[in-house]
């Protein structure tokens, strides 16, 4: 993890000085964040759990006016596990995604935006819904359950392949926030 850590370390120095120099040829965007959690052990009786830290890294580039492409990373390594000795990629092939370290592409999708409907292929995550916390009507994505208490909604949501395709009704006496989506 620490040479993961180099790594991200060296993306963002790198990110922050081409910024100084000359326009970049493509519009782009790049964040991340570097999560640690310890957990203490009280007594003989606390349970061990070993450190946990979790990567997440977000990218996106206009490569036309109306053509964006974007993707997000999310590795972890330690914390919670029932099986750390494996390691590997997570996938939508398999239930059980426990493997230590894991890495994950949480959404990677391009999209073609005009002014009254938006178009993106890939992997997504989809909020629906408008409640403090849980959002009945919100079933496309699974998530993860790890640290259900610990993670936000959008932090703990799986990306699934999918095409969706949005419509923004050009109505001036429907309500600001008006769009039809499909997903498929």
């Amino acid at each position: 993890m620490r040479k993961l850590a180099i790594l991200a370390y060296a993306l963002s120095v790198l990110c922050g000085a081409t910024s100084v120099r000359a326009e970049p040829l493509l519009p782009y965007s790049f964040d991340g964040s570097l999560e640690v959690r310890e957990v203490i052990e009280q007594d003989a009786h606390t349970p061990h759990e070993r450190t946990r830290e979790m990567l997440r890294l977000h990218g996106s580039v206009d490569l036309m006016p109306w053509l964006r492409c974007e993707g997000s990373l999310y590795a972890v390594h330690g914390g919670a596990t029932f099986q750390h000795t494996r390691s590997g990629m997570i996938h939508q092939w398999d239930t059980f995604q426990d493997v230590d370290p894991a890495i994950d592409f949480d959404e990677a999708f391009c999209g073609v935006a005009r002014e009254w409907y938006e178009v993106k292929v890939g992997k997504q995550k989809f909020a629906w819904g408008k409640l403090d916390h849980y959002q009945p009507n919100d079933l496309l994505n699974p998530e993860r359950y790890i640290d259900p208490f610990l993670q936000e909604e959008d932090e703990r949501k799986i990306g699934v392949p999918a095409v969706s395709t949005t419509f923004y009704p050009p109505f001036e006496w429907l309500p600001d926030e008006r769009k039809i989506t499909l997903v498929w």
